[in-house]
Parts: C-alpha cells; structure tokens; sequence
C-alpha cells in the first residue's frame, strides 16, 4: 500500500492506494482492473480526479468529486500533488497487478514461460 499526503485546495489528505483502492475504483466504476488502467492512460484528465477521490476516501478522508475537480479546474493536472498523486498509483500498479496483465494493457507480448 502506497500512502501519501495530498494538498487539494487548501486542504491535506492522506491518500491510500493499495489492493483495497484497486477493489473500490473496480467496483464503483464497474470496470475491470486492465479497463482502469487503461483509461488512467488514455483518458487521464478526466479519470485522475476520480482516482484521487478514491484514494483520499480510502485514506478515511471526507470530499467530494466536486471539490477535487474544482481544485484541477484551478490548478491544472500537472500540478505537483497530481503528479505525486500518479507517480504513486504507477508505484502501485507495478506492485500489484501481474506483468502479464500490464504486457498486455501497454501492448507488449505476453511473456512466454519455456518449457
């Protein structure tokens, strides 16, 4: 589990992302696991602020999506809290999800094992 501090507006936050934040954002958004970290690349800006807030409601934290998206309106998505933000969800993609999965989702072959 990756757990950070993030300044949204002028408020702090301790964010959590780890197997439990991968669950949440799976079910609330009813996606896969590969469909997540695939619109985390493909459509960032509009998939980031759904991602802080789950990781903040994951770190026991209280806002809204609103506040999080009036906050990137303000500050724009390569603010420095955006990019720690996602430098710790890559950290924990790499951790968590298996390679072949992340091969797969950066369109790489899978590894093969030899026999």
């Amino acid at each position: 589990m990756n757990k950070l501090q993030l300044k949204v507006g002028e408020k702090e936050f301790t964010a959590k992302i780890g197997i439990v934040f991968l669950e949440n954002v799976t079910k609330a958004e009813n996606l896969t696991l590969t469909e997540v970290l695939t619109k985390f690349e493909s459509e960032t800006l509009f998939f980031v602020p759904k991602l802080i807030y789950y990781a903040i409601e994951n770190g026991g934290g209280k806002c809204t999506l609103e506040q999080i998206t009036d906050w990137l309106d303000k500050v724009g998505i390569v603010n420095d809290e955006v990019m720690k933000f996602s430098k710790a969800f890559g950290d924990s993609v790499r951790i968590h999800v298996p390679k072949d999965m992340l091969a797969e989702i950066e369109g790489k072959p899978k590894a093969t094992k030899k026999k």
